[in-house]
């Protein structure tokens, strides 16, 4: 986040003096460049809409929720499955996605759409031409059973995908790990046998996307997930918080419930 131009500038010339290329942090978009774009901030709440469309025709949609950023890089701290918007907002914001994304000319796909929610309605973050990352399509399928990454090879194939009805009676909720901060969950012994003990009873959902890597960077994205299930958000809420501060993932710097107050 900058305050003034003086501040962009300095922000602006650290960042593209040791974010050049891939090599310098592998998985991080760069090797399509570094250039950046500087946007309004908005308050509110930040949720995803992945959407399948198929000519032109929004065929499936799906809202999730994202926990409050980490600052100060805005890094992505939690997510929660199914989203807690009301009905009438989740067609908002999902008629919206459909229309942002026929305007920039993406008719056929996958796509995941970024929002906002503020107090005068949905501000588009971003369009990405995938699905979301981290940890969507491995939640879909425990909790749906369904593959989307499946769909997303038959609109590339050119066959229209038919999807089931969606419904459970679950919620699930995790909690972004970094590498900073949570390596020991993969490299401290008594650490890994408590996850992996948790894991082994159903007490948490651990997903890793990347592996760990010695050398730190002050721009760093999470290496795993740890998510639990409840019936309920404040079930939901409670569970990872329990399961967060046995873990040592809840710390003083990395507070979790704040990150997930607004789920």
């Amino acid at each position: 986040m900058v305050k003034c131009q003086e501040d962009m500038k300095r922000h602006f010339q650290r960042i593209t003096s040791c974010l050049r290329s891939d090599s310098n942090y592998p998985g991080l978009g760069l090797s399509h460049g570094n250039s950046m774009t500087v946007m309004e901030f908005y308050k509110g709440t930040e949720h995803n809409i992945d959407i399948i469309l198929y000519d032109r025709k929004l065929v499936w949609a799906f809202v999730t929720d994202s926990g409050t950023v980490r600052q100060h890089c805005f890094v992505a701290t939690a997510k929660r499955m199914p989203s807690y918007l009301p009905y009438d907002q989740k067609n908002r914001i999902t008629d919206t996605a459909f229309r942002s994304c026929i305007a920039i000319g993406l008719t056929d796909g996958l796509f995941n759409v970024e929002f906002i929610w503020t107090s005068n309605g949905p501000k588009l973050l971003e369009i990405n031409p995938r699905i979301s990352g981290y940890v969507l399509r491995d939640w879909l399928q425990k909790l749906y059973g369904i593959d989307i990454m499946v769909y997303s090879m038959m609109v590339a194939c050119g066959i229209k995908p038919t999807i089931p009805e969606l419904t459970t009676n679950k919620i699930l909720m995790g909690v972004m790990v970094m590498p900073s901060l949570h390596a020991k969950l993969l490299t401290e012994d008594h650490c890994k046998q408590k996850l992996f003990q948790m894991i082994e009873n159903d007490a948490v959902f651990f997903l890793q996307f990347r592996k760990l890597k010695e050398t730190l960077s002050h721009y760093e994205v999470p290496f795993g997930n740890v998510a639990v299930t409840g019936t309920t958000s404040d079930e939901a809420k409670q569970k990872l918080l329990y399961v967060c501060r046995e873990l040592g993932i809840d710390q003083e710097d990395y507070r979790v419930e704040d990150f997930i107050q607004t789920f």
